[in-house]
């Protein structure tokens, strides 16, 4: 159960919030063409009036008409929360869902005392909006009232999502992203015109593999069975797989200029958050 009460912890991170974004703001006031206060977004045709230096000579050469640059302003982008509400998620203590969920809302919670629009929603074989308001509590209830379930979808369910996404957006993914590395590359590159940051969690049990002897493992999503004897060489193994799945993601993340952090459930939650704060 997600208690709301944590929320309140969070306004020590306000102000820092607030001075990160006046910086922002102090270098588009300074500079139209150039830092991170506006971003491209679209051509117009020339009206009397516009500014001449954001005339396009090259598409003027295809078009012989004049088109200016058009462009919006970063710190009006929207944060897009996307929780991985898949079954795997149902594990732990406590829940990653809940831990995850919390990493999302400390971040909405801080964009609504910043005024800033985000919209939270999960999937898992489907995706679902939660709320685009600043509603806090009301999304606390009802990711409350939602048990994590199905199998993960990331690939046709963001897919959809990208469909929806009309201007240069931040996109916070948090899952464990125990599933195929392939389907989140291809997920990321049909991404790549956001601002983009993934936020893996997992239990502590899944990093140490910590059982021993005959053991019967149950795949949360699939509910397949496997009969096998967990020796220390399996555990090693197992660890190494592991930390490679996690490497392979850290290095499309860097190829792909996109940020990312992972933790586990057990790390004391304003850890966690503080390291994703940075990352803002």
């Amino acid at each position: 159960m997600i208690d709301p009460v944590f929320l309140r912890q969070l306004d020590q991170f306000k102000l820092a919030m607030k001075k990160k974004t006046s910086s922002i703001y102090k270098g588009s006031e300074q500079s139209r063409e150039t830092g991170r206060g506006l971003t491209f977004k679209d051509f117009r045709e020339y009206s009397p009036g516009d500014d001449i230096r954001y005339i396009d000579w090259k598409v003027y050469a295809r078009e012989e008409k004049f088109y200016i640059k058009t462009f919006e302003e970063e710190r009006d982008m929207t944060i897009h929360i996307i929780l991985d509400a898949s079954q795997s998620m149902d594990f732990g203590d406590p829940l990653k869902y809940e831990y995850a969920a919390k990493l999302g809302l400390g971040v909405v919670y801080l964009a609504c005392k910043n005024n800033q629009k985000f919209e939270f929603s999960i999937f898992s074989d489907k995706f679902e909006a939660l709320e685009s308001t600043q509603a806090i509590l009301r999304i606390i209830d009802r990711l409350n009232s939602k048990k994590p379930k199905g199998q993960t979808n990331i690939g046709d369910t963001l897919a959809d999502y990208n469909k929806k996404i009309k201007s240069k957006s931040l996109i916070i993914i948090i899952s464990d992203f125990l599933f195929d590395i392939q389907n989140l590359e291809t997920v990321l590159l049909n991404l790549k015109r956001n601002d983009i940051m993934l936020i893996q969690v997992l239990d502590e049990k899944e990093r140490q593999l910590a059982y021993s002897g005959d053991s019967i493992l149950k795949d949360s999503e699939t509910q397949a069975l496997l009969h096998t004897y967990i020796s220390q060489r399996l555990k090693s193994k197992y660890a190494d797989e592991l930390q490679t799945h996690i490497k392979r993601i850290e290095n499309t993340c860097r190829k792909l200029n996109i940020g990312f952090l992972t933790t586990t459930n057990n790390v004391p939650f304003f850890e966690s958050f503080f390291e994703v704060f940075k990352m803002l």
